[in-house]
Protein backbone atom coordinates (compact mmCIF):
# COMPACT_ATOMS: atom_id res chain seq x y z
CA UNK A 1 0.00 0.00 0.00
CA UNK A 2 1.29 3.48 -0.86
CA UNK A 3 2.31 5.67 2.03
CA UNK A 4 1.71 9.41 2.39
CA UNK A 5 4.57 11.57 1.17
CA UNK A 6 5.52 15.15 2.00
CA UNK A 7 8.18 17.30 0.36
CA UNK A 8 9.35 20.18 2.52
CA UNK A 9 12.24 22.60 2.28
CA UNK A 10 14.09 25.55 3.79
CA UNK A 11 15.51 27.88 1.16
CA UNK A 12 17.52 31.08 1.43
CA UNK A 13 18.18 31.90 -2.22
CA UNK A 14 15.54 29.78 -3.96
CA UNK A 15 17.93 26.94 -4.85
CA UNK A 16 16.47 24.39 -2.44
CA UNK A 17 12.93 25.46 -3.30
CA UNK A 18 13.68 24.79 -6.97
CA UNK A 19 14.96 21.28 -6.17
CA UNK A 20 11.99 20.66 -3.84
CA UNK A 21 9.52 21.60 -6.57
CA UNK A 22 11.21 19.24 -9.04
CA UNK A 23 11.09 16.38 -6.53
CA UNK A 24 7.49 17.14 -5.56
CA UNK A 25 6.45 17.16 -9.21
CA UNK A 26 8.16 13.80 -9.71
CA UNK A 27 6.33 12.35 -6.71
CA UNK A 28 2.95 13.89 -7.57
CA UNK A 29 2.70 16.06 -4.45
CA UNK A 30 3.20 19.74 -3.60
CA UNK A 31 6.34 21.19 -2.06
CA UNK A 32 5.69 22.89 1.28
CA UNK A 33 7.88 25.49 2.95
CA UNK A 34 9.30 24.03 6.14
CA UNK A 35 7.68 26.71 8.31
CA UNK A 36 4.28 25.42 7.13
CA UNK A 37 5.06 21.68 7.21
CA UNK A 38 3.41 19.34 9.71
CA UNK A 39 5.43 16.12 9.76
CA UNK A 40 2.62 14.27 11.55
CA UNK A 41 0.70 14.38 8.25
CA UNK A 42 3.09 12.05 6.38
CA UNK A 43 4.85 8.76 6.85
CA UNK A 44 7.55 9.58 4.30
CA UNK A 45 9.20 12.99 4.10
CA UNK A 46 11.63 14.50 1.61
CA UNK A 47 13.48 17.20 3.57
CA UNK A 48 15.40 19.91 1.72
CA UNK A 49 17.90 22.33 3.19
CA UNK A 50 20.70 24.67 2.28
CA UNK A 51 24.06 23.94 3.84
CA UNK A 52 25.46 26.39 6.35
CA UNK A 53 28.82 25.82 8.04
CA UNK A 54 28.89 22.17 7.07
CA UNK A 55 25.41 21.11 8.15
CA UNK A 56 21.77 21.78 7.33
CA UNK A 57 20.63 25.36 7.99
CA UNK A 58 19.21 26.10 11.43
CA UNK A 59 15.54 25.77 10.41
CA UNK A 60 16.18 22.37 8.81
CA UNK A 61 18.31 21.20 11.73
CA UNK A 62 15.41 21.84 14.11
CA UNK A 63 12.99 20.08 11.76
CA UNK A 64 15.24 17.05 11.24
CA UNK A 65 15.90 16.69 14.96
CA UNK A 66 12.13 16.68 15.60
CA UNK A 67 11.47 13.72 13.29
CA UNK A 68 10.88 10.26 14.68
CA UNK A 69 9.58 7.09 13.05
CA UNK A 70 9.64 8.57 9.54
CA UNK A 71 11.04 7.38 6.24
CA UNK A 72 13.22 10.28 5.11
CA UNK A 73 14.82 11.38 1.87
CA UNK A 74 17.34 14.18 2.38
CA UNK A 75 18.28 16.73 -0.26
CA UNK A 76 20.44 19.79 0.00
CA UNK A 77 22.06 22.62 -1.91
CA UNK A 78 25.42 24.25 -1.29
CA UNK A 79 28.00 26.48 -2.95
CA UNK A 80 30.61 23.78 -3.36
CA UNK A 81 30.55 20.89 -5.83
CA UNK A 82 28.90 17.68 -4.52
CA UNK A 83 32.13 15.72 -4.92
CA UNK A 84 34.06 18.05 -2.59
CA UNK A 85 34.90 16.75 0.87
CA UNK A 86 32.86 19.59 2.40
CA UNK A 87 29.74 18.34 0.60
CA UNK A 88 30.36 14.76 1.69
CA UNK A 89 30.81 15.79 5.33
CA UNK A 90 27.72 18.02 5.16
CA UNK A 91 25.64 15.15 3.81
CA UNK A 92 26.92 12.93 6.60
CA UNK A 93 25.99 15.57 9.19
CA UNK A 94 22.41 15.66 7.85
CA UNK A 95 22.18 11.87 7.80
CA UNK A 96 23.46 11.66 11.38
CA UNK A 97 20.66 13.98 12.56
CA UNK A 98 17.97 11.46 11.62
CA UNK A 99 19.79 8.12 11.80
CA UNK A 100 18.73 6.90 15.24
CA UNK A 101 15.00 7.63 15.03
CA UNK A 102 14.17 7.35 11.33
CA UNK A 103 14.83 5.31 8.20
CA UNK A 104 16.94 7.01 5.54
CA UNK A 105 15.50 6.31 2.06
CA UNK A 106 18.17 8.20 0.16
CA UNK A 107 20.08 11.41 -0.16
CA UNK A 108 20.87 14.00 -2.83
CA UNK A 109 23.01 17.13 -2.84
CA UNK A 110 23.78 19.59 -5.60
CA UNK A 111 25.49 22.86 -6.07
CA UNK A 112 23.46 26.05 -5.82
CA UNK A 113 24.17 29.68 -6.50
CA UNK A 114 25.56 31.46 -3.48
CA UNK A 115 23.70 34.22 -1.69
CA UNK A 116 24.95 37.71 -2.55
CA UNK A 117 26.06 38.16 1.05
CA UNK A 118 28.41 35.19 0.70
CA UNK A 119 29.89 36.59 -2.50
CA UNK A 120 30.51 39.93 -0.79
CA UNK A 121 31.56 38.89 2.70
CA UNK A 122 32.78 35.31 2.92
CA UNK A 123 35.97 33.85 1.56
CA UNK A 124 36.04 30.78 3.78
CA UNK A 125 33.45 28.50 5.32
CA UNK A 126 33.86 26.22 8.31
CA UNK A 127 34.04 22.51 7.54
CA UNK A 128 31.83 20.51 9.87
CA UNK A 129 32.60 18.67 12.10
CA UNK A 130 36.35 19.20 12.01
CA UNK A 131 36.48 23.00 11.95
CA UNK A 132 39.01 23.16 9.13
CA UNK A 133 38.50 26.09 6.74
CA UNK A 134 37.08 25.51 3.27
CA UNK A 135 38.20 28.22 0.89
CA UNK A 136 35.71 29.30 -1.73
CA UNK A 137 37.71 30.02 -4.85
CA UNK A 138 36.51 32.45 -7.49
CA UNK A 139 36.05 29.48 -9.82
CA UNK A 140 33.77 27.74 -7.30
CA UNK A 141 31.73 30.89 -6.79
CA UNK A 142 31.41 31.44 -10.55
CA UNK A 143 30.49 27.79 -11.15
CA UNK A 144 27.80 27.86 -8.47
CA UNK A 145 26.02 30.75 -10.22
CA UNK A 146 24.48 28.43 -12.83
CA UNK A 147 23.11 25.89 -10.33
CA UNK A 148 20.85 24.17 -9.76
CA UNK A 149 20.68 23.56 -13.48
CA UNK A 150 18.56 21.22 -15.59
CA UNK A 151 20.93 18.30 -15.00
CA UNK A 152 20.82 18.89 -11.22
CA UNK A 153 17.02 18.92 -11.20
CA UNK A 154 16.83 15.76 -13.30
CA UNK A 155 19.32 14.03 -10.98
CA UNK A 156 17.21 15.07 -7.97
CA UNK A 157 14.07 13.66 -9.62
CA UNK A 158 15.88 10.41 -10.39
CA UNK A 159 17.20 9.96 -6.83
CA UNK A 160 13.79 10.76 -5.31
CA UNK A 161 12.03 8.39 -7.72
CA UNK A 162 14.48 5.62 -6.79
CA UNK A 163 14.18 6.31 -3.04
CA UNK A 164 10.39 6.52 -2.96
CA UNK A 165 9.91 3.48 -5.20
CA UNK A 166 10.78 1.51 -2.07
CA UNK A 167 7.68 2.78 -0.25
CA UNK A 168 5.25 3.06 -3.16
CA UNK A 169 4.97 -0.68 -3.78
Amino acid sequence: MAQTIMVTYASQTGNTKQVAEAIAEELGVSAVAMAEADPSQAECIAVGFWVHAGKPCEEATRFLESLSGKKVFLFGTMGTHPSEEHAILSSRAARDMIAERNLLLGQFVCQGKLADTIHKEVTTLVRFPYGEPVTLTREMMADSASHPDTADLEAARKEARKAFAKVRR
